[in-house]
């Protein structure tokens, strides 16, 4: 079964749209930023070339329904501010992945959250039941914001035997019972602090 959000997706503070030919100067910008290197995994230096490759790529993983990439913009001007996806798509599950990024001129001014809670209302509507966004250890930026998002935290501990970070729930009351294969994405990035949307 294909779940997939509608391919411009428009709220009140931020407009999801198909990322276009464009917009790759605010890609560069985006995925080259130094601070933002040290959280994602892309490779660098990201440069004109590389931004048109993924121009290119998000349109066929659209088109496949295996990723949903989304420029976020503003909706007076089409200025980009950001970049949102939902990626790790598990139909069966009615599960997926989701990210965002913002351009480093345009943060601290709520975009982030913004274009979170838009892109997963939006998957949630949809028929995804489950969202989950994992974000590396130390980034507070992001745990705050997916804190506004509304979704719930796991975070990762270490067990005592061989020191392997893993991701354990932490108990939320309000929280699902996961199912086996739900509690398999959960744990299958060790190292990441890992944060959950359910529908209810």
């Amino acid at each position: 079964m294909r779940i997939e959000p509608e391919p411009v997706i428009i709220a009140s503070t931020v407009v999801l749209r198909p990322w276009r030919a464009e917009d790759i100067t605010a890609l560069t910008a985006i995925y080259g930023d130094p601070l933002s290197v040290q959280y994602i995994d892309v490779p660098q230096p990201y440069d004109a070339a590389r931004a048109a490759k993924f121009v290119r790529r998000a349109a066929g993983s659209r088109a496949a329904g295996t990723a949903f990439h989304y420029a976020v913009t503003l909706p007076d001007s089409d200025t980009v501010v950001g970049s949102a996806y939902l990626h790790d798509l598990a139909p069966a599950e009615a599960a997926s992945d989701v990210s965002y990024l913002i351009h480093p001129r345009h943060r601290g001014r709520g975009w982030a959250a913004a274009a979170l809670v838009t892109l997963s209302d939006a998957a949630l509507r949809a028929g995804f039941r489950h969202i989950f966004a994992r974000i590396k250890p130390g980034n507070r930026a992001s745990e705050a914001v997916v804190a506004r998002a509304g979704f719930t935290g796991f975070e990762p501990t270490t067990e005592k035997s061989g020191g392997t970070p893993h991701i354990e729930p932490r108990p939320t009351p309000t929280m699902e019972t996961s199912s086996p294969h739900t509690s398999d994405r959960l744990n299958r990035e060790p190292g990441f602090i890992s944060f959950r949307l359910t529908t209810r």
